[in-house]
């Protein structure tokens, strides 16, 4: 951590010196002009060094740091003539007049830039980035500098995840924007606004920073019905997928209504999943993860595109509304259903050494496992908001209710013996927050938040182990199918009121906040050969759980013209309690902690943004390591007997972040530190066939992790070409306990990231991505290596207007101990479009060369494995597609 602090002392010391130009921007008629691009630039090569925008006053203030002698200063705006001067190189004050010229001839022969920037908002023009082929936003998201798209549908901006995904500046889908990325026709699509340090809260902007970014989505047409939606039949074998999303856009009702189903492996979860973060004074967020805690042993997921394994039967509905009743109150409603089935198939050769105490191999352990398993998801979500967001009131309220239905059942081999297992596991979740802001005089408000939510979560694990299950107590093994039940009842609420004041650039806020939380935690273990028997109280838990934590809390906001900075200091008292009435013995814990961070970020001028941050934190081991009995769960025993104990974190991070609009270069990268001081350490028991034992011991352990990346990217306009560049390291250090040998592990990892994509030619666009990543992992005398590359290609050829041939190549590359493991996969599609009715007839060919296994290798800090997952067969798919 000390490392950073001197880094991010260092760069905001050498800024000190830096020369400052500013100055003020008026026309002939010596009216200030807001919004002029003031740029400096070297004279020699004209490459652009800073640059600022006039305020409404017309002012700017733009810090230079160059060794440069002069400097050439250039305005420049609509309707008015460039101007441009030369200057010494010095900290200097320049009155800068604009002579009105309006030449309407020449607007003709003006190409727009395909990135402009309006203060704090950068402005994409969709069309330059787009590809003959692309189809919906996320098509074109993906090839923006500056922007990145997970696997899952999350959009990050300069490494940032979004705090809110407008529509023509109105939130629809609270989050949830995967449903529009992937079902608005980038055609319908004029502007794609990047909104930078987005305050989404009124009353709060210029008086609380924020660093989160926001998207918002400008429409071609402001009343727009739009949408898309696609039928698709084939095989092998009888395959469909189709998709229905009509739209509609207006000032005041927005809608969303989609219907998808498919068995052709694509993935509908992304449709419904929230992504966003959230600011300290908007609703409270907290969710329980529910059926999680018993689960069925299965193999490792391969790192491959999910379309090429996942072999499903998926439904997924939902109905989106925004109804504005006036220009400050509007509602959201927003609910979805779906109901899902997937087989996966997989193998898995795993290898743990035992070492001894001088760090030499004493045995190996080696199992092989295959299995067939089948997973069946039904949910139902709804969720209700009342917003309303003005300048002198704020308020926000939602209802959320999610009932869940999943099922797991499957039949694996463990060295070649038959194990049935299957997972049932129903649950239920009534949630409420508030916040709301109210104005108590000048430049002081209050804040009140409150969350309330209930959630029930029973599970049931059963098992038909045949007689080749290891079990702590040889006596389960004459019982011919294992029942673990699980049931978990919880309450949790948290309320705060705060006052917040305004001094000059500082606000101020005083909170108190009281959480209470109660769970009530059973498990059994029963055993059944002609009846069903309990199994008695060491397969047990009757825990009952209580926390109240209070929390009083002190933040100092400074938001200014360069600087932002944020400091906490909360001071919190936790009360938990413990009940265990399988044992009869209570376990309570009283703690005072305090917990404080830092926020900074300097603007250094429009182009380098520099941000650096530290916290300190405590926490306290979790209902979910506390039992004193065992539980059963994927072949494994687990069985904390643990007390309540707490874990010192210290978090630190630096961050950069460049971008030049003008010629569209982007870039970022980070510095994180991460300390752990853990009381409770995690024993684990392994057997030859690579069943667990988990207990936790009295044992201080620290855990340590440091990464670093950085991503580039930049657009090419006169080419239609983009290039993203990316690098990620990260260390991990941790200490663990195997089969009672204590050992000191080691994990590194290194990820190199290469795209380039091209649309310069209409009969040709281009895309390349080229991954490589190392993994090691050094566990005393004893070190484990492998790495691996990846490429992807797709080359679209449109020899007619009317006519693509699309062809895609996935070549992937996995290395470890002299054995190469290669998967390849060839795509090929041939897309016919009806220009008249705006059609698209797809054919699609997939896996030609009908790859049959994907196969890898996985590392962590205890073990290796070997993989070898199902894919989906060589398959054929048309689909006629149209926009609304």
């Amino acid at each position: 951590m000390k490392y950073l602090v001197y880094i991010f002392f260092f760069m905001t010391v050498s800024l000190q010196a830096q020369v400052v130009i500013k100055g003020k921007v008026s026309d002939e008629n010596k009216a200030p002009l807001s919004n002029v691009i003031v740029s400096i630039l070297n004279p020699e090569t004209n490459a652009v060094m800073a640059y600022e925008m006039s305020d409404s006053k017309g002012a700017f203030q733009i810090p230079v740091k160059s060794t440069l002698n002069t400097l050439k200063i250039k305005a420049s705006t609509v309707n008015y003539s460039v101007f441009e001067k030369v200057v010494e190189n010095k900290s200097q004050d320049i009155q800068i007049q604009l002579v009105d010229e309006f030449t309407q001839l020449e607007e003709i022969f003006v190409k727009a830039s395909p990135i402009t920037q309006h203060n704090d908002t950068l402005v994409f023009d969709l069309n330059a980035f787009a590809g003959k082929n692309d189809r919906v936003l996320e098509d074109v998201i993906k090839k923006m500098p500056g922007m990145e798209v997970s696997g899952d549908g999350e959009i990050k901006y300069q490494g940032k995840a979004l705090n809110k995904f407008y529509v023509e500046g109105k939130d629809l889908m609270q989050g949830r924007y995967g449903s529009i990325t992937k079902a608005l026709p980038n055609l319908h699509v004029s502007k794609l606004e990047v909104i930078e340090n987005h305050q989404p809260i009124k009353m709060l902007e210029g008086v609380v920073p924020s660093e989160s970014p926001a998207i918002n989505i400008r429409l071609k047409n402001k009343i727009s019905l739009s949408g898309s939606a696609k039928i698709g039949v084939g095989g092998d074998p009888f395959l469909w997928n189709s998709t229905v999303s009509p739209m509609f856009f207006s000032k005041g009702l927005q809608y969303l209504v989609s219907y998808d189903t498919n068995n052709s492996g694509e993935d509908l979860n992304n449709k419904f999943r929230a992504f966003g973060s959230f600011g300290s004074f908007d609703t409270y967020r907290y969710t329980k993860d529910t059926g999680q805690t018993l689960s069925m042993s299965a193999s490792s997921i391969p790192s491959v595109d999910k379309s090429r394994y996942l072999d499903n039967r998926s439904h997924f509905a939902s109905a989106n509304f925004l109804v504005k009743f006036t220009d400050k109150l509007e509602m959201n409603t927003n609910a979805f259903y779906t109901n899902d089935e997937v087989k996966q198939s997989g193998a898995q050769s795993t290898e743990i050494r035992n070492l001894d105490a001088n760090g030499n191999v004493s045995e190996v352990i080696k199992y092989n496992r295959k299995d067939e398993n089948r997973y069946f998801k039904e949910v139902f979500n709804s969720k209700f908001t009342i917003t309303k967001n003005a300048k002198d009131n704020y308020l926000k309220d939602y209802i959320t209710i999610n009932v869940s239905r999943n099922k797991e059942r499957g039949l694996m081999l463990q060295n070649n013996d038959p194990i049935n297992q299957s997972v049932l596991s129903p649950s239920f979740t009534l949630q409420n927050s508030l916040s709301t802001l109210i104005p108590v005089g000048n430049n002081k408000f209050a804040n009140f938040k409150s969350i309330v939510d209930f959630t029930r979560d029973k599970q049931d694990y059963d098992v038909v182990a045949n007689g080749n299950v290891n079990f702590p107590d040889e006596d389960l093994k004459k019982y011919g199918l294992l029942n673990q039940s699980f049931l978990d009842n919880s309450f949790y609420t948290q309320n705060a009121i705060s006052l917040s004041w305004k001094y000059k650039k500082w606000t101020f806020t005083e909170e108190y906040s009281l959480l209470f939380e109660n769970k009530r935690f059973e498990t059994d273990l029963y055993g059944q050969n002609n009846e069903r028997v309990w199994l008695g109280s060491n397969y047990q838990n009757d825990l009952t759980y209580n926390r109240f934590v209070n929390r009083l809390n002190s933040t100092a906001s400074y938001k200014g013209t360069s600087w932002d900075m944020t400091f906490t200091l909360p001071i919190i008292w936790s009360a938990m309690k413990l009940d265990d009435k399988t044992i009869d013995t209570k376990n309570t814990k009283n703690a005072v902690d305090f917990s404080p961070s830092v926020y900074l970020s300097y603007k250094i001028n429009n182009m380098w943004t520099l941000r650096g941050g530290s916290s300190y934190n405590t926490s306290y081991t979790p209902l979910s390591q506390l039992y004193d009995h065992y539980i059963f769960s994927g072949l494994n025993f687990t069985a904390y007997k643990g007390k309540i104990e707490d874990t010192q974190s210290i978090n630190s991070w630096l961050r950069f972040e460049f971008k030049n609009p003008f010629n569209g270069l982007f870039m970022n990268g980070s510095l994180n530190s991460n300390y752990q001081e853990k009381k409770i350490m995690l024993a684990q028991t392994i057997d030859e066939n690579g069943q667990t034992i988990i207990e936790a011991l009295d044992r201080k352990n620290i855990a340590n992790t440091q990464s670093a990346n950085v991503n580039l990217g930049k657009f090419f306009s006169e080419y239609s070409s983009n290039i993203k560049g990316s690098f990620s390291v990260n260390k991990n250090k941790s200490e663990i306990l195997v089969n009672e040998s204590l050992r000191d592990v080691n994990t590194y990892s290194y990820v190199y990231g290469l795209q380039l994509t091209n649309n310069h030619f209409d009969w040709l666009n281009f895309t390349y991505d080229f991954n490589y990543n190392e993994t090691q992992r050094k566990d005393m005398k004893q070190s484990t290596y492998s790495y691996g590359n990846s490429h992807n290609v797709r080359i679209d050829i449109i020899p007619f207007k009317a006519h693509s041939f699309i062809w895609k190549l996935d070549y992937r590359e996995n290395i470890f101990n002299q054995q190469k493991f290669t998967n390849r996969f060839m795509d090929v599609m041939y897309r016919l479009k009806w220009e008249k009715k705006k059609i698209d007839f797809d054919f699609e060919w997939s896996n030609i060369l009908n790859t049959k296994e994907y196969e890898q290798v996985v590392i962590n800090s205890i073990q290796t494995s070997t993989t070898n997952f199902k894919l989906r067969p060589s398959q054929f798919l048309v689909s006629v597609r149209f926009n609304f």
